[in-house]
């Protein structure tokens, strides 16, 4: 009896983990620890101006209607979690240490963003965040805004 009742907590502490662990929240920004582990973001435009990006995103809805990302608080920082900076023509965001995972991009109202000939145009439409799925790359060509 006493046997029966131990294998049975023991049991149920292993379930216990099993479900503990399988709620684990994903990975951070701040978490990922190497160049490349997350989404990244890579502005290849000759011209034109930067790319606001986001290390963080809340909830499961692929797009958001805002200036900035509600998990950025509107921070803009190169140097922390939960903030939102942009990537300049030439740059990438692949070796910036708080943006190895970048969670989401933004197009501006008015502006015109073309990603590898995928083109988002956002002409007399209010500025929106796309999410960035696990490890995907966004290739930026070229962003005008009028």
């Amino acid at each position: 009896m006493i046997k029966r009742f131990a294998a049975g907590l023991s049991m149920a502490a292993a379930t216990a983990t099993v479900s503990i662990l399988a709620t684990a929240a994903p990975a951070s920004a701040a978490a990922c620890g190497t160049p490349g582990c997350g989404g990244i973001v890579q502005n290849t435009a000759s011209s034109g101006i930067g790319v606001y990006v986001s290390n963080c995103w809340t909830g499961s809805a692929s797009t958001y209607s805002g200036e900035s990302p509600p998990c950025t608080n509107g921070r803009v920082s190169l140097n922390q979690a939960n903030a939102m900076y942009f990537v300049s023509p030439g740059q990438t965001t692949r070796n910036w240490r708080y943006y190895y995972d970048v969670d989401a991009y933004k197009v501006g109202a008015n502006c015109v963003l073309n990603r590898s000939g995928v083109i988002t145009d956002r002409r007399g439409l209010g500025t929106v965040w796309y999410k960035i799925t696990d490890a995907a790359r966004v290739n930026v060509t070229s962003y005008r805004c009028f």
